[in-house]
């Protein structure tokens, strides 16, 4: 996931300032609201055209009809696709409607955005305090995609050494394959960015906490570096989430954070 700041110089800022928590119950309030109704009315779509409601549902309308009220569970069953097959124009209207948008690739297709992407979009987006926020299939996907937004065949960025294996793997030996340069530095010291910067230099890269080293980045002084070359610093605020630190604040550009860790909390999500 890569969030976008429009800070041209860096900014100030604390690890402890939780304001901007304020806005996330109400946040997450409508989300699920939206994704829950969304749900039910899908649901009442299937039951109508796919005949008996299943097992659970049944149970549910004979305990309404003793008077013990419908039972609904907790959690709804995740569809584990991105396309939905539609026989009809009409079943397009409604499911285009409520599943994100029509798709037609020779057959009736419907794209459906899932209600927990949307959630944990805004939910990054509201603590990061960027000016936009993109959600990517990984948090690898999101390197690679930050560094590709700003340059291509015959460009040059300079990067941290201290750096998660797979992006290190990335920079080293893929993106030389597309043609672009990448200058590994000791990021200890700020000075060692400016020194790599060439004319053809389109951003400098770094983990705000450098995974495995745990080496924490002095974003201010890089940001400043960045700045006056006129490129954008790109961070990794993996490790520290932007609950503990918002890097923006302090003059990076673009952040990108992986799910994997400790935003999925449990290792068992990737985005």
């Amino acid at each position: 996931m890569e969030f976008a700041s429009n800070h041209g110089a860096f900014g100030s800022g604390n690890f402890t300032d939780h304001s901007s928590l304020d806005v996330v119950p109400a946040l997450i309030a409508g989300v699920v609201a939206a994704g829950l109704a969304v749900a039910l009315r899908v649901r009442s779509h299937l039951a109508d055209a796919n005949g008996p409601s299943p097992d659970w549902l049944a149970a549910s309308d004979k305990a309404l009809g003793s008077g013990l009220g419908r039972l609904l569970p907790i959690a709804f069953a995740l569809q584990i696709a991105a396309l939905y097959s539609m026989e009809t124009l009409e079943q397009i209207a409604v499911y285009g409607h409520d599943l994100g948008g029509a798709l037609w690739l020779g057959a009736p297709l419907v794209y459906g955005l899932a209600a927990h992407a949307v959630a944990c979009v805004a939910i990054v987006f509201a603590l990061a305090r960027g000016v936009g926020a993109l959600a990517v299939a990984s948090g690898q996907a999101a390197v690679v995609y930050s560094v590709l937004n700003v340059a291509t065949l015959g460009h040059h960025i300079v990067a941290s050494s201290s750096l998660y294996g797979g992006t290190y793997n990335a920079f080293v030996h893929t993106l030389p394959r597309f043609g672009i340069e990448v200058t590994l530095v000791d990021g200890s010291a700020p000075l060692n960015f400016r020194r790599a910067i060439k004319a053809n230099t389109k951003a400098i890269f770094a983990e705000t906490i450098g995974n495995p080293k745990i080496d924490v980045l002095d974003i201010e002084p890089v940001a400043a570096i960045a700045h006056a070359a006129k490129i954008p610093l790109i961070v990794d605020n993996t490790l520290a989430t932007p609950s503990l630190l918002r890097p923006v604040e302090f003059g990076a550009n673009v952040v990108v954070h992986s799910a994997t860790k400790f935003i999925g909390g449990h290792g068992t999500s990737i985005g």
